[in-house]
């Protein structure tokens, strides 16, 4: 199903895409901006101020530019998707209601997930660009931390991804169950599961984004230690860059979760 749609709307995702790739481009920009108009304003020099302005202003026309195009382009492709599927003889109506509710993943997987991803390669492979080009050291410092990043999705996301098909098989039975006046074991079960969900996501994210942060602050220490002629500027927009990287970094369990997501309910709308 995916790829049907990717091969039935390749021109319109290519403009959308096209938007936000240009848009995060121009931002990715900003932190080095920032940071010499920040260095700017100290001397009274207010040039790099209009160039962080003009950035900005731009990469903003771009983004609401996507933002219009895009609800008409997913509103007309999910109406299609469930139009199609609607037509198929064999389905319950049980499962006709679970599969249209669940067809919003799919588009979901457009909408936010393909940007998402787009925009964290930028900024992953720009921002770290910027980092070894500022210092080399702290630029393997950083990269460093893709390691355990790697190691903890493996570990939870497997786990999570089997609880996420249970919750999708369980949601196809919610009609029958009211029908049957079963409604008080159905939204039990829902329950045990969205809590066995959520407590598996906050050990990831907890330990996930304390790695994030102490990368962070090894990394920090490792650009500003025995150098001293870091100007403000320099230290901000390199604060910037790799908080930017390693946040961009939790796309990689982001992306995890969603293709099991948008994988489980593509078998169940075809």
């Amino acid at each position: 199903m995916i790829k049907q749609i990717l091969r039935e709307n390749k021109l319109s995702l290519f403009v959308i895409y096209g938007y936000l790739t240009i848009y995060e481009c121009l931002t990715l920009l900003t932190p080095m901006i920032l940071g010499k108009a920040i260095d700017g304003l100290l001397d009274k020099n207010f040039l790099y101020i209009f160039f962080l302005f003009a950035i900005e202003f731009i990469a903003n026309i771009f983004m609401y530019k996507r933002m219009v195009y895009d609800t008409i382009v997913y509103t007309r492709i999910y109406n299609e998707m469930v139009f199609e599927y609607l037509n198929k003889d064999g389905n319950n109506v049980s499962e006709q209601c679970a599969h249209t509710d669940l067809a919003g993943t799919i588009i979901h997987f457009f909408e936010d997930a393909i940007p998402y991803y787009i925009m964290s390669i930028i900024s992953i492979f720009g921002s770290l660009f910027f980092i070894f080009y500022t210092n080399l050291f702290t630029g393997f410092v950083v990269l460093s931390c893709l390691v355990p990043i790697i190691l903890l999705v493996l570990y939870f996301y497997p786990k999570i991804a089997t609880v996420t098909t249970l919750a999708n098989t369980h949601f196809e039975s919610k009609i029958k169950a009211l029908e049957n006046n079963e409604y008080v074991s159905y939204f039990n079960r829902r329950k045990k599961l969205q809590i066995y969900r959520s407590a598996l996501q906050g050990k990831s994210w907890f330990s996930l984004n304390n790695t994030k942060t102490t990368f962070l602050v090894v990394a920090l220490v490792t650009f500003t230690y025995n150098n001293d002629n870091l100007t403000q500027g320099e230290v901000i927009s390199m604060y910037a860059y790799i908080n930017q990287f390693l946040v961009s970094l939790m796309s990689i369990p982001i992306a995890m979760e969603i293709y099991s997501m948008v994988r489980d309910v593509s078998k169940r709308m075809s």
